[in-house]
């Protein structure tokens, strides 16, 4: 088994997967573990001159030397506090959030890709760079947030919901407005 080494993986920049990565550290608390940011041409090049392992990206690499393989379908969630009341479902419609404070985070909290043709006036309490905050300000009810799955459960995960992790609760939303194939790279012939 793998009891100690070193694992690099590049991530583009707007995936996160702490979760999975959490785990693997548990799992294995003697691996050197590093996650490298980038853009798709760094990523490339990362796997390519021995400095990433492997990646993690939505887009396929046009590179005959680097396979992609399909590894998720990531679709956007919203975050609850676990005593909201719609926090027991399986599944939230957009619509049903009209009205709720809503905290925006980095990159995926965002909500550029809301548009007021799917019946949504987002009333945003909070805009920031910091994703540690918004979780915590989501647990202690100051408003409700939006993540791809991705981004908090492990993928073996992302099929049970609600999905609970401390005091918030993690709901699929039934609006087909964004998802993305998350894709792993790695060097052609290489086993990943």
């Amino acid at each position: 088994g793998l009891e100690q080494g070193h694992v690099s993986i590049a991530m583009s920049e707007a995936i996160t997967i702490t979760k999975p990565i959490e785990d693997f550290l548990s799992d294995y608390p003697n691996v050197y573990f590093q996650e490298l940011p980038a853009s798709t041409l760094q990523l490339e090049e990362s796997l390519l001159t021995g400095k990433a392992d492997f990646g993690l990206t939505y887009e396929k690499i046009a590179n005959p030397k680097i396979s992609w393989q399909e590894l998720y379908q990531d679709r956007m969630s919203v975050l609850l506090h676990k005593d909201h009341p719609l926090s027991g479902r399986k599944v939230i419609e957009l619509r049903e959030l009209e009205g709720e404070h809503i905290l925006q985070g980095d990159n995926f909290g965002r909500l550029s890709f809301v548009r007021e043709d799917i019946g949504f006036s987002p009333n945003i309490v909070y805009e920031g760079t910091d994703k540690s905050l918004v979780g915590r300000l989501v647990s202690k009810k100051i408003g409700i947030a939006f993540a791809p799955l991705s981004v908090s459960l492990g993928l073996d995960q992302a099929t049970h919901f609600p999905y609970e992790e401390g005091s918030v609760v993690y709901i699929p939303l039934k609006d087909d407005f964004w998802h993305k194939t998350i894709g792993i790279v790695s060097l052609a012939g290489r086993v990943t």
